[in-house]
C-alpha cells in the first residue's frame, strides 16, 4: 500500500508525502493496466502476501493522487479489535451495548409507529 505518482515525487527510498506510508523496494513495484471495464490484475505474489483470493472484497480509498486498495477482511478485523478494546477501556460489555441498542431501536420504532409495536 503505497503511493507513486509524478506529482508526489516519491523516490523508492522515502515515505509517501500524502499517506505517510514507507515506499516498498523497486522489486515490489509493478505497473497495472486498467481494462475497458475498469479492471486490473493484481500479481500472484501481492495476492498471496495479502491473502487476497477470488471473491475477496477490497476497499478503495483515494488519497490525494493515490489509489489505495485494502482487503476488507483486514480492515474489518482491525476495526473489530479496536472496537472491543474501546469497549473494554470504557468498562462496557458487548452484551450491554447490544441490549442498549435493541432498547433504543424499539423505542424509536414505537415513537415512529405508535400502536404497532409491543408497547
Amino acid at each position: 500500500m503505497s503511493c507513486f505518482s509524478r506529482e508526489n515525487d516519491l523516490s523508492l527510498s522515502k515515505e509517501c508525502k500524502i499517506c505517510k506510508v514507507k515506499a516498498v523496494s523497486e522489486s515490489n513495484v509493478r505497473s497495472l493496466t486498467v481494462t475497458s471495464k475498469g479492471q486490473v490484475t493484481l500479481s500472484a505474489s501481492a495476492r498471496k502476501h495479502l491473502g487476497i483470493e477470488q471473491g475477496t472484497t477490497l476497499i478503495e480509498v483515494v488519497v490525494g493522487n493515490c489509489l489505495v486498495l485494502l482487503p476488507q477482511n483486514t480492515i474489518m478485523n482491525q476495526l473489530r479489535t479496536e472496537a472491543a478494546e474501546a469497549l473494554k477501556r470504557a468498562g462496557i460489555k458487548p452484551e450491554e451495548l447490544i441490549a442498549e441498542s435493541d432498547r433504543l431501536r424499539e423505542e424509536r420504532f414505537n415513537e415512529r409507529y405508535p400502536g404497532i409495536g409491543n408497547d
